[in-house]
C-alpha cells in the first residue's frame, strides 16, 4: 500500500505533465539554493577575512598597549629614581649646610677660645706622668717619656744626694720595679731610667719645639696642701743651650717637675737643683723666694752616655760628705780659744749659722764632743789651764777635724766626677780647700 500522500490521489499519479512540472520546479529550486548557498559562503569568506583582520589589529592593538604599559612604568620608575636622586641630593645639601654651619661656629669658638687653657687641658691629662723618686737622702720628681719607642724616666739625679736605698713610684704611688739601662747626659744634670713595664700615660718630647724670652710657659708644681699638681704660669729667662731660668717665687724646692709651653702643651724643661758653684756652701733646700729656678732643656738633641745610678749616688755621697767635713772645719775656724771657753756661739763667717749649731747638726763625729767638754771645762772654770794647754788641747781636736776633711778631698779628687755631678765636685773642693786655709792660720796663730 502507497503511503505517499501524492500516491493516494489518483489524479497525480497519472499526471505526466504534472510530474513533470514537479520535478522542474525541484531542480530549478535546487539551483537557487546553491548560488545562495555560495553566495552565503562567499559572505561567509569575507566576514571571515573581515574577522581576520579584525584579529590582527586587535592583536596589533594589544601589542602595541602592552609596549605603552612597559614604557609608562619604565617612565614611572625613571621618574621615581630621578625623585630619589633629588630628595637624596636635598638631604646631602642639607647636610653640608649643617657642616659649613658647623664649621662656621667651630672656626668662631676657636677665634674667641684661649689656646691656653686648651694647653692647660692637654697637660693636665698627662700630670699622672709625674712620678716620685725617693731615697733616704733625698727625693725628686721624675717625668715620664716615649723617646724611640721606648719609655724613659727622666730626673736629676743630683736631688737624691748619697741615698744608699731608692723607691721609684707612679702618680698612683705604686713602687715600680721593672728598669732597664740608665744614662746620663753629658752636658746637664739630668738622667733617664728606662722602665721596662706598660706605662699608660707618657709625654712625648719635641726637639724643635721652640723657646723664646717671651714664651708662655707653665710649671706643675706640688700644691701647698700636698695634693695634685697644680700649674703655674711662668717666662724664661737667661735661656742658654742647655738650661733656662724661670720666673717663679714661693716654688716648692722639690725637682724634676716638668714646664710646658703654655699655648702649646709642649714638654720644653724639667726643673732641677742649682749648681753650688752658683750657689755656696751654706744654701738650704727651701722654697724657692728668689724669684728664679733652674730648669734643663729637653727641646733639643741630648747626647747620653751609660751610667748606673750606683755611680752617681758614690759621687754624691762623698761630696756630700767633704761638704759636711768643710762645714765643721770652716766651724772650728770660727773658735777662739780662751781661759772662759772657745767661743762656740761664735757666727761663722759667710752663713747664718754659729759653731754650736754645726757641731749640734755633726756631734758623733769624732772630736765633736770632746770640743763641747772642752769649752764646757773652760767656760766653768772647774779647773785653770795655761794658754799653752788650752792651744794644744783644741789645735788636737780641730787638727783632726781637718785631717778627716785632707783625706776626704784627696779621695773625692780621685773620682772621675760624672758629668751632673762635675761641677758640684770642684765647689766642694774649692770650698774645702778656703776653710782648711782659714782653719790652718786659726791654729797658727793660737786661734786668735
Amino acid at each position: 500500500m502507497v503511503k505517499d500522500r501524492f500516491m493516494k490521489n489518483p489524479k497525480w499519479m497519472w499526471s505526466a505533465p504534472m510530474i513533470a512540472a514537479a520535478v522542474l520546479l525541484t531542480g530549478c529550486k535546487d539551483e537557487a539554493q546553491t548560488l545562495k548557498i555560495k553566495q552565503l559562503e562567499e559572505e561567509a569568506s569575507g566576514h571571515v577575512s573581515d574577522m581576520d583582520s579584525l584579529n590582527q589589529r586587535l592583536r596589533e592593538t594589544e601589542e602595541e598597549r602592552n609596549k605603552l604599559r612597559d614604557e609608562l612604568d619604565q617612565a614611572k620608575r625613571t621618574a621615581d629614581r630621578a625623585k630619589d636622586e633629588a630628595d637624596r641630593a636635598t638631604r646631602q645639601m642639607e647636610a653640608m649646610r649643617k657642616i659649613e654651619e658647623a664649621a662656621r661656629e667651630n672656626a668662631r669658638k676657636v677665634a674667641n677660645r684661649d689656646p691656653v687653657e686648651d694647653a692647660k687641658k692637654i697637660i693636665q691629662e698627662k700630670l699622672a706622668a709625674v712620678w716620685q723618686i725617693e731615697g733616704d737622702q733625698g727625693n725628686c720628681r721624675g717625668i715620664v717619656c716615649e723617646v724611640d719607642g721606648k719609655t724613659w724616666l727622666y730626673f736629676p739625679a743630683t736631688s737624691l744626694k748619697g741615698s744608699l736605698k731608692l723607691t721609684v713610684k707612679d702618680a698612683a704611688g705604686t713602687a715600680v720595679t721593672k728598669f732597664g739601662e740608665l744614662q746620663i747626659a753629658t752636658d746637664a744634670n739630668l738622667v733617664r731610667l728606662e722602665i721596662k713595664q706598660e706605662v699608660p700615660i707618657r709625654f712625648t718630647m719635641d726637639a724643635k719645639a721652640e723657646l723664646g724670652d717671651t714664651t708662655r710657659m707653665f710649671l706643675a708644681n706640688p700644691a701647698a696642701d700636698g695634693g695634685a699638681l697644680k700649674l703655674d704660669e711662668t717666662r724664661p729667662s737667661n735661656i742658654t743651650a742647655t738650661e733656662v731660668e724661670l720666673n717663679a717665687y714661693g716654688s716648692a724646692a722639690i725637682h724634676g717637675l716638668p714646664v710646658f709651653n703654655a699655648e702649646t702643651g709642649t714638654l720644653l724643661t724639667i726643673t732641677v737643683p742649682t749648681p753650688n758653684s752658683a750657689s755656696d756652701l751654706w744654701a738650704t733646700a727651701l722654697a724657692n723666694d728668689s724669684g728664679t729656678i733652674r730648669a734643663a732643656r729637653l727641646n733639643r738633641s741630648i747626647e747620653w752616655k751609660p751610667s748606673n745610678i750606683g755611680t752617681l749616688l758614690t759621687e754624691r755621697r762623698k761630696i756630700d760628705e767633704l761638704n759636711k767635713l768643710t762645714r765643721l772645719v770652716s766651724a772650728a775656724a770660727a773658735l777662739r780659744p780662751g781661759a772662759s771657753g772657745l767661743q762656740i756661739n761664735s757666727m761663722i763667717a759667710g752663713s747664718s749659722q754659729t759653731a754650736r749649731q754645726i757641731f749640734e747638726e755633726n756631734k758623733t763625729f769624732a772630736g765633736v764632743q770632746d770640743l763641747f767638754k772642752l769649752d764646757e771645762s773652760l767656760s766653768s772654770q772647774k779647773h785653770r789651764s795655761s794658754e799653752a794647754d788650752i792651744k794644744r788641747q783644741f789645735s788636737g781636736l780641730a787638727g783632726s777635724i781637718g785631717s778627716a776633711s785632707r783625706r776626704t778631698a784627696t779621695e773625692l779628687k780621685a773620682m772621675k766626677a760624672s758629668p751632673c755631678n762635675r761641677t758640684d765636685m770642684e765647689a766642694a773642693l774649692k770650698w774645702n780647700e778656703a776653710a782648711i786655709k782659714k782653719l790652718d792660720e786659726a791654729l797658727s796663730s793660737g786661734g786668735r
